[in-house]
C-alpha cells in the first residue's frame, strides 16, 4: 500500500524506521506537548525521582529500582497492566526507597514530575522475562512532558527515547544498565539546583521545538512541499 502513499510523517526517525516503504518520502516531525499543563510547579526535592509510564515489562523499571543512588528515592506513577511484572517490582523494591502511586490524577503527575530531581525512562528490548521488544519506544512522549515541568530526564538507548535528550539537560544509558542509571542519576539528586538548572534547559527546549504549535507548522510546511 506504501506506494499509493505520497508522503509519511513520522513522530521519530526510530518509528520511520518501523515503516521504511509508507510514502515516496518521509518527514520526522516529533511530537509535541501541552507546556500549560505540563509546566514546573513545584521546587526541587532532593533526591526525588519519579517515573511514569504503564507498569509492563518492557519498561524496565526493575533497573531504576537497581540503580537508585544513596540517600535518593524513587516514586513509580502508574497503572499495573501485567500483574506478574507488578509483582515482581514490588519485590525489587523490597527494602529500598520505592513508593508505588497506582492512581495518581493528572495534577499529582505533573506535581509529581515537577519536583523531582530527574524523570527515568529505562526501557528495554529485552525484558525480565527474556522476551524480546522490538518497538519499546515509538518516541517516549513521558519524557517530554518530564522537560516541559522543567526537570532532567534520563533515558535508555531504546527506541526514540535518544532524540529528544541532550547532555546539556540530561543522559542517555544502555538498556538495562542500572549502574549507568545510578551514575547518570547521581549529579542530579545530590544536587537540586544542578538539577534545577539543567531541568530549565529541558523545558527551554521544549519551547522551542516540542509544543503542539510547533508540531503543527512542521506538518504544514511539509504538506506545502507538495
Amino acid at each position: 500500500l506504501g506506494r499509493y502513499i505520497d508522503g509519511h510523517l513520522a513522530q521519530s526517525g526510530f518509528a520511520a524506521g518501523t515503516l521504511p516503504y509508507v510514502g515516496r518520502r518521509t518527514a520526522i516531525v516529533h511530537a509535541g506537548v501541552n507546556p500549560q499543563m505540563f509546566a514546573p510547579s513545584e521546587p526541587k526535592v532532593r533526591g526525588q525521582i519519579v517515573f511514569v509510564g504503564r507498569l509492563l515489562p518492557h519498561k524496565g523499571v526493575e533497573h531504576v529500582i537497581r540503580g537508585i543512588p544513596d540517600g535518593a528515592r524513587l516514586s513509580v506513577y502508574g497503572k499495573p497492566h501485567d500483574a506478574n511484572y507488578a509483582d515482581f517490582l514490588r519485590l525489587e523494591a523490597e527494602g529500598r526507597p520505592v513508593i508505588f502511586r497506582e492512581n495518581a490524577d493528572d495534577a499529582e503527575v505533573v506535581r509529581a514530575l515537577s519536583c523531582a530531581c530527574a524523570a527515568v525512562m529505562p526501557s528495554v528490548y529485552e525484558d525480565y522475562r527474556g522476551n524480546r521488544q522490538h518497538l519499546p519506544e515509538l518516541l517516549g512522549l513521558t519524557a517530554l512532558e518530564a522537560m516541559a515541568c522543567g526537570t532532567a530526564i534520563v533515558v535508555s538507548q531504546a527506541g526514540g527515547l535518544p532524540e529528544v535528550v541532550d547532555p546539556s539537560y540530561g543522559a542517555v544509558v544502555p538498556p538495562g544498565d542500572a549502574g549507568a542509571i545510578r551514575a547518570a542519576l547521581e549529579p542530579l539528586t545530590s544536587d537540586p539546583e544542578n538539577a534545577a538548572i539543567r531541568g530549565s534547559m529541558a523545558r527551554d527546549r521544549i519551547l522551542r521545538e516540542f509544543t503542539w504549535a510547533a508540531v503543527a507548522q512542521r506538518c504544514l510546511a511539509e504538506y506545502n512541499r507538495y
